[in-house]
């Protein structure tokens, strides 16, 4: 690496720390100006439905590897599974250093090192990105149920499915015309685009968990806006692009779509307990993709 990439590196890690310090202050602010009483309601906390809530993301995770799997391996990637699972499950974790590239950086080196030219890495990594964003935005608009945004749903899944895997090898080629990379086929892409779907159906349904884990303390929500929102706030905080994981933006985004039935306090304290509660599946999911990797090691 050069000089200059250093340098700029260095900045952006820099500006990443900061923008992350910001956040935290943000949230601190905004969880201190909360009435004190509403904390109480942690000492109710139904554990029961925590677990099952952790039980669930794990399902979550396998799901959105097995994507990645499906993506990389049409691609040229050839390590053994439990190698790339390790390798996803790492890099997922690194979206929390500050900078929002280290995450993309470790995948990257992984699929290098699995075999894919620069091309098919690249490529992988917009699918993957990609098909997140959209079918995230399919399950927000399914959920949401209006006609407006179910008329953007032809229009998602299209580009989704039908346009980008022609795309991106198209404007590769013409940018590196010496360097293929392997077609993604629209059935590949769909079948891609159906893991993603259930994975946030799924994600949707460990966050309404959480949410009932607060029992009597918090009011009666259906379980399908639960699920929109928990999705919803994930692509606002997904794309805001300014905190690592979305710090704060997530949140604010997540007490903003509940406010409708919720209250701004019982929303902040879903929102932060789902949060860390988030962090701890992550971490679980890491022990035992550890655990799994070391015994086929």
């Amino acid at each position: 690496m050069d000089y200059h990439s250093r340098f700029s590196l260095k900045h952006w890690r820099w500006l990443g720390w900061l923008l992350s310090l910001g956040a935290l202050v943000f949230v601190g602010r905004w969880l201190w100006q909360l009435d004190r009483t509403i904390w109480d309601h942690l000492n109710n906390l139904q554990f029961a439905w925590l677990i099952l809530a952790l039980v669930v993301w794990q399902f979550w995770y396998l799901l959105r590897y097995r994507a990645w799997e499906w993506i990389s391996a049409r691609l040229g990637y050839e390590q053994a599974r439990h190698v790339s699972l390790r390798m996803w499950a790492i890099s997922e974790l690194l979206r929390y250093i500050p900078g929002n590239i280290w995450s993309f950086a470790a995948r990257y080196r992984g699929l290098r090192e699995g075999g894919t030219n620069r091309g098919a890495a690249l490529q992988t990594l917009l699918i993957e990105a990609v098909g997140l964003v959209t079918s995230a935005m399919t399950i927000s608009c399914i959920v949401a149920w209006q006609l407006i945004w179910l008329l953007g749903i032809p229009l998602i899944a299209g580009v989704t499915i039908f346009i980008l895997p022609r795309f991106i090898p198209l404007i590769w080629r013409k940018l590196r015309p010496h360097e293929p990379v392997p077609n993604i086929q629209p059935s590949d892409m769909a079948m891609i685009m159906a893991w993603y779907l259930l994975g946030w159906l799924i994600f949707g349904l460990g966050s309404a968990f959480v949410y009932l884990a607060f029992g009597a303390a918090v009011p009666w929500v259906n379980l399908w806006p639960l699920i929109w929102v928990s999705v919803a706030a994930w692509l606002i905080g997904y794309i805001s692009i300014v905190t690592p994981m979305g710090l704060g933006v997530r949140e604010v985004g997540f007490v903003g779509l509940i406010s409708h039935w919720v209250s701004v306090g019982v929303g902040s304290l879903v929102a932060v307990t789902s949060r860390l509660w988030l962090v701890v599946s992550e971490l679980v999911f890491l022990g035992l993709v550890m655990i799994i990797s070391h015994r086929r090691s």
